[in-house]
């Protein structure tokens, strides 16, 4: 049930795909999904492009600490393509040397 004192405008999206129908009468839209993984990908991008190699690997580093982290408590799955969280490290560890190796070499 919906408090009448809150006006429409603030009351957010609920209900099923094609929407619902409001205790006035009002069709409430249904709630979409947040593509917040798209803005995290075009960050991590614009960092990179301006930043160099050097943000490749402290973001891989970071993923490598948190993602042994979650291994260590138990878990064994991911959200990330590749599945298995073992997988996922493996590939943050490529990808950390990719990085330090290409800073080393733009540094000297």
């Amino acid at each position: 049930m919906t408090d009448p004192r809150i006006p429409p405008d603030l009351r957010g999206y609920e209900g099923t795909s094609t929407g619902r129908t409001d205790t006035d009468g009002s069709v409430v839209p249904s709630r979409s999904v947040d593509p917040l993984g798209w803005c995290v990908i075009a960050t991590t991008a614009l960092l990179t492009w301006l930043l160099g190699p050097a943000v490749l690997a402290v973001l891989s580093a970071v993923g490598i600490v948190k993602y042994w982290r979650a291994w260590r408590s138990g878990r064994t799955d991911s959200n990330c393509i590749l599945g298995d969280v073992r997988l996922v490290i493996a590939y943050l560890v490529i990808l950390f040397a990719v990085g330090a190796v290409a800073t080393a070499l733009s540094l000297t």
